[in-house]
């Protein structure tokens, strides 16, 4: 993916891998993330989320998206202990770990297919 959009983008944009956690400090600050699929890797300590928010400029935004541990309970895939799983309370806290404040935290649960639910989690810096 990455080699895909070295490609299409060439000089346009500066793309990096690695650890979230690792996030470059020099970077200028982001209005706001998008973090799909992402937080089902993130550990209990919060450094995941707290890089995130770190690299948020004030007033940016988080939105992050993970699927209703209902649902991925029922998916052989997340039960071999690859996927860390999310009701509303568990994403709720791991952004609070991450340093976002609880009133700046919103979450909504979406039912994207009928045997499908998503959460997604709007935090503000």
């Amino acid at each position: 993916m990455i080699a895909g959009a070295k490609r299409r983008l060439r000089e346009r944009a500066v793309l990096e891998t690695g650890k979230i956690e690792h996030l470059p400090r020099s970077w200028p600050p982001f209005d706001a993330i998008l973090a799909m699929n992402v937080l089902y890797f993130a550990q209990d300590d919060g450094l995941m989320v707290a890089a995130l928010r770190r690299a948020l400029r004030r007033g940016g935004r988080l939105v992050a998206y993970v699927t209703d541990r209902q649902t991925m309970e029922r998916w052989a895939f997340a039960s071999a202990g690859y996927h860390r799983l999310f009701d509303r309370h568990d994403l709720e806290y791991l952004l609070v770990q991450g340093g976002f404040g609880r009133a700046s935290i919103s979450i909504k649960d979406y039912a994207l297919a009928p045997s499908i639910r998503g959460l997604i989690a709007h935090a503000e810096r």
